[in-house]
């Protein structure tokens, strides 16, 4: 590849498709590209003035990686796919399908120093290509402050900043996507929460759209019908409506408290936090959430348990601060690891949300071969939504055998 050779220019247009991705899809063509760049001997003059050059130190540590001599730079490459099985008995009919819930990629690092982090993965699962994080985190103070910028992970629930590779079960829980737990773009202070130091803190600000497109454009209407004139799928919105969110934490024993299962083994250890996120109305739409919740993970010689509690609240009124209660909901799971290789899971979560109720009850296994790296999990669950004074029942089981490099 020649170093100065001009991108190819590509002109965005709004369609709608049914076929799949094509095999020279921009994203995936540019996720090579940029693994061929970072394997390239010119990695060693990374920028102007720099003299850098590569040496042998390469190899396998949690990923395959790449150091430059003086270790200024590096790059660490993972990825993690997740094939599945899920059948579904639902009141109405039985589904089934094989499925790839997820195929992400991953290249990690530090450039210029150590302090200097970034990451960025993409996922092709599901028959979609999208971008899950690109972030840039800069260490100001060691253990004490650092500075993210980009997209990725709100501080918020332990569920959901857990990896969806370190979980007990198939999934997460229903709880999940009920409050607002998610990725977004934006900027956060932090003590690198995500490695559970003693008491542990996050402040961020973001966008407040999470991290997939929607289509936003104008559209014409007439007798009631709509045509879209002009727009394209975006996730960066036309108003700036942030969401601020708050996490605090204590963590207990040397725990890791953003991986389920108790590989490590040893006496008690534990970690809580609560956290805080709301919406704030700049827009003036009287349209604004408000979520908090608790959560805490337990180990104890292979035993461990984690929870949480949410609730969120909506605005009904002129002002911010008139909210009403919305929903709340929680869930509860715990497993013992056998020989450190063999888990027996249970689950409970239950949503409620006005007139409908929504309950979770899972019994799962997991088969650790490599931990997470190589594992083979399987759950049985009954979901039941009572509304109306009628309760309905579906039943579902899945089985997922995950590699991760």
């Amino acid at each position: 590849m020649k170093r100065n050779a001009p991108f190819p220019r590509i002109t965005p247009s709004l369609q709608i498709v049914t076929q799949r991705p094509s095999k020279h899809d921009p994203m995936i063509v540019s996720s090579f590209i940029l693994i061929a760049m970072a394997m390239s001997p010119n990695l060693g003059h990374a920028s102007e003035g720099t003299d850098t050059q590569l040496s042998p130190s390469s190899g396998y540590k949690k990923g395959f990686f790449i150091q430059s001599k003086d270790e200024k730079f590096k790059l660490t490459i993972q990825g993690r796919v997740q094939a599945k099985f899920e059948y579904e008995i639902l009141e109405e009919d039985d589904e089934a399908a094989f499925s790839i819930a997820r195929a992400r990629m991953t290249m990690k690092g530090h450039v210029f120093n150590k302090n200097l982090k970034y990451k960025f993965q993409t996922d092709y699962g599901k028959g979609f290509v999208s971008l899950k994080d690109f972030l840039v985190d800069y260490r100001v103070m060691p253990k004490t402050l650092h500075l993210r910028v980009g997209q990725g992970k709100k501080p918020f629930s332990r569920q959901q900043i857990n990896s969806s590779g370190r979980l007990s079960l198939v999934d997460r829980s229903i709880t999940d996507k009920s409050f607002g737990a998610g990725r977004d773009i934006g900027l956060s202070l932090h003590n690198n929460f995500e490695k559970s130091p003693t008491f542990e803190w996050a402040f961020g600000i973001y966008n407040g759209t999470g991290d997939k497109g929607r289509l936003q454009g104008k559209v014409t209407t007439s007798s009631g019908a709509g045509e879209i004139v002009s727009g394209k799928f975006t996730n960066v919105p036309d108003v700036f409506k942030p969401t601020v969110v708050l996490r605090l934490g204590y963590n207990y024993g040397g725990i890791k408290g953003y991986s389920e299962a108790d590989f490590e083994g040893g006496g008690l250890r534990f970690g809580v936090a609560t956290s805080a996120m709301i919406d704030l109305d700049f827009d003036d739409d009287k349209d604004s959430n408000f979520y908090a919740q608790a959560d805490y993970i337990l180990k104890l010689h292979g035993f461990s348990t984690t929870g949480a509690y949410y609730f969120k609240t909506t605005q009904d009124g002129e002002g911010l601060t008139e909210q009403s209660s919305d929903r709340w909901g929680a869930h509860v799971q715990a497993g013992y690891l056998l020989m450190n290789k063999y888990q027996p899971m249970l689950r409970y979560a239950v949503v409620d949300a006005d007139d409908e109720k929504t309950t979770e009850m899972v019994l799962g296994f997991s088969t650790y071969f490599k931990k997470h790296n190589l594992k083979w999990q399987t759950d049985l669950a009954q979901l039941s939504t009572t509304e109306n004074g009628s309760t309905a029942s579906d039943y579902r089981i899945r089985s997922q055998l995950q590699l991760s490099f």
